[in-house]
């Protein structure tokens, strides 16, 4: 090392080089440079925990596996649950720290200790499968504008549907009505529960599906002025007159009117008066054949 102009110290080019071949030597065996990459670490300095597992960087861990699928088969009020679609792999052990999917329920379980119970939510509120949606024994649900489907209402919500009803010789077809009235599709599979009513029908005109075919119904006299069928076809109308206790079918004028009509044309049935109803002739052949 030289001193240079006004005490200033001057490194050669030599010494600088031998300086930094020194220090690539102790970069690269204990430190990183600051531009440098990292073939490989061995393990972290200080190890962290993944879902409760340790882990220092010097090996693979399996974190524990939170939800287990299966498949449930009930017998006898027994449930008995299996790892596979094919059920033939049971599973008896499980993990309080689980939580167990139903495949075969779409029901959400957990190990109390002792058995599998329905998983409440986290708020406590307690929640409807998805698979009991729509379903025979599960929930009705709601369409677009907040009400139930007409499919999933019972029969007798909407029971009365208009169809029109021709007949060929004793046969008779029914079809749907479309928006204008006009005759449409026609129904081969009635629904029970329903009444259908023939828009064209004067008469009657309702009949119910008993499962092979469309019955009549509502054939008998009920009201006043009803018009029912002969024989024929052919209407008739009819007056049906219900005899009450203590109300008469006219005023006590029209009564006392009546009664002294038939006072007036009433004679007593005597003998004589019998007799002077035939000629001579008559009552002596009469006599004789009853003397005889």
């Amino acid at each position: 090392m030289a001193k240079g102009i006004n005490g200033v110290t001057v490194v050669s080019i030599e010494r600088l080089q031998l300086f930094k071949q020194l220090q690539d030597i102790l970069n690269s065996t204990t430190y990183l440079g600051i531009h440098a990459t990292a073939d490989a670490a061995k393990k972290l300095e200080t190890a962290v925990t993944i879902d409760g597992i340790s882990f220092d960087g010097s090996a693979n861990i399996t974190l524990p596996t939170k939800v287990v699928q299966l498949y449930s088969a009930t017998e006898n009020d027994t449930t008995t649950y299996y790892s596979d679609s094919a059920k033939t792999q049971a599973v008896t052990e499980f993990d309080v720290n689980k939580l167990y999917v139903d495949l075969t329920t779409n029901e959400h379980l957990h190990f109390n200790g002792t058995a599998l119970v329905a998983a409440a939510a986290s708020d406590n509120t307690p929640r409807i499968p998805m698979s009991m949606k729509g379903v025979a024994n599960g929930v009705a649900e709601l369409d677009a504008d907040g009400l139930v489907p007409a499919s999933q209402l019972p029969s007798y919500v909407d029971d009365v549907i208009d169809v029109i009803v021709e007949t060929s010789g004793t046969t008779k077809s029914f079809f749907k009505v479309t928006d204008a009235g006009a005759k449409g599709d026609a129904i081969t599979t009635g629904e029970k529960g329903k009444i259908y009513v023939d828009i064209n029908a004067t008469v009657d005109g309702s009949y119910r599906w008993s499962g092979t075919q469309f019955v009549a119904i509502g054939n008998s006299v009920s009201t006043a002025d009803r018009a029912v069928n002969d024989a024929d076809g052919n209407p008739i109308i009819t007056t049906y007159v219900k005899v009450q206790d203590g109300k008469d079918l006219m005023t006590d004028q029209q009564a006392q009117q009546l009664q002294t009509l038939v006072d007036a044309t009433y004679e007593e049935a005597t003998v004589a008066g019998i007799r002077g109803m035939f000629d001579a002739t008559t009552l002596a052949t009469y006599d004789a054949a009853q003397a005889g």
